[in-house]
């Protein structure tokens, strides 16, 4: 250990010495352990200590809303593949938040049996939430929906209905 060293090691036992003596001073004043505690926060001001923004508590929200899916798929002469994109919309809402018009793509590829088609949609849509206008947090809104429809020459259209819901936490105000 070099000159430093040896300086630095003493300047940490002087501070050292001053905080203990400063703590023997208050303690001496002091007469009982609620006066020893209260002499160690005099010049303590809790605000300064205290984070300046106000907490907001969060709260789980969940929203749902139907949707109304529709589209036309073509079956080649044949073949019993189909590929449709449907498309529709939603408007989902829950405890007075909503998400407001929400415009529903989704792709569908299935077989079919005879000339009936049925299959479920897998709805995945981004969605953005609101509460009284105020833009409050993004999720995405699911749910399965059954479509059906019977083929004409190589055509179908195909529609259903089903419920979409979501969920995510909110700062309240």
């Amino acid at each position: 250990m070099g000159l430093s060293g040896i300086i630095q090691s003493m300047k940490n036992t002087l501070s050292l010495l001053s905080a203990l003596a400063f703590c023997v001073s208050l303690c001496s004043a002091a007469e009982t352990p609620e006066k020893i505690r209260f002499a160690g926060l005099q010049g303590f001001d809790a605000a300064s200590i205290l984070p300046q923004k106000a907490f907001k508590a969060s709260k789980y929200v969940r929203l749902s809303g139907s949707v109304n899916l529709s589209g036309t798929a073509f079956v080649s002469e044949g073949s019993n593949y189909l590929h449709a994109t449907l498309t529709g919309s939603t408007n989902l809402s829950g405890d007075g938040y909503q998400t407001g018009y929400t415009h529903i793509t989704e792709n569908l590829s299935s077989f079919t049996t005879g000339n009936y088609v049925s299959a479920y949609v897998q709805v995945n849509a981004y969605v953005s939430v609101y509460k009284n206008g105020k833009y409050v947090g993004s999720t995405y809104a699911r749910g399965s929906v059954p479509v059906n429809g019977w083929l004409n020459g190589g055509f179908t259209h195909l529609s259903g209905f089903g419920t979409l819901s979501c969920e995510l936490f909110v700062q309240e105000d």
